[in-house]
């Protein structure tokens, strides 16, 4: 799983790469960057790029599975990088950012707290997030990049009936294309690409 998952972020470093340079843009060119979270790192592929980019940061990456962040150290040495990517494994789920005082954080302060494609692997995701802010020094960027669902226009919960309208209605517009596509003279079946 460990290399499938790098293979992949390994065909995103264009996107990602452009990614750090804008959160580096973003920060300003005057604020130092010290250290930066990478939380949910996986095989460590922006876990290096973010390293690349803020050259003078030191890089946690931070994820539930040991060969995971095995895979991250292996990757930071290739790039020439491991004196400054350092590992922590956590359950992200368990909570590792909890604190018992805001601004403290079993993971310390971060300068910039990246996480792609982790949180909606939590139950409470903006517990999460709220946890993850109360760690950024002043002046910190927290960055989230997600995915997974489709395309949304409506909350998945408009807090009224059954959560799921969106869906819902997706499914009655297929069926009503289909029945409308089938009512048509001379209809034959295709596959769609």
């Amino acid at each position: 799983m460990a290399t499938f998952l790098e293979r992949v972020g390994d065909l995103q470093l264009p996107v990602l790469r452009r990614t750090a340079v804008r959160l580096r843009k973003l920060l300003g060119p005057t604020r130092e960057v010290r250290r930066i979270l990478d939380i949910g790192s996986g095989p460590g592929v922006m876990t290096c790029v973010l390293a690349e980019t803020f050259a003078d940061a030191e890089v946690v990456a931070v994820d539930g599975t040991p060969a995971l962040l095995d895979g991250v150290l292996a990757r930071a040495g290739r790039l020439g990088l491991g004196d400054r990517v350092t590992v922590r494994c956590a359950d992200l789920a368990a909570g590792p950012i909890d604190a018992d005082r805001p601004g403290e954080s079993p993971l310390g302060t971060s300068d910039v707290i990246w996480s792609g494609m982790a949180l909606h692997h939590l139950g409470d995701q903006q517990g999460a997030l709220n946890r993850l802010a109360g760690v950024l020094r002043p002046g910190g960027l927290l960055a989230v990049a997600e995915g997974g669902l489709p395309m949304r226009y409506l909350p998945r919960d408009i807090g009224i009936g059954r959560p799921g309208l969106q869906t819902r209605l997706d499914a009655a517009r297929d069926q009503s294309f289909e029945f409308m596509r089938g009512e048509l003279p001379g209809t034959t079946a295709v596959v769609e690409d």
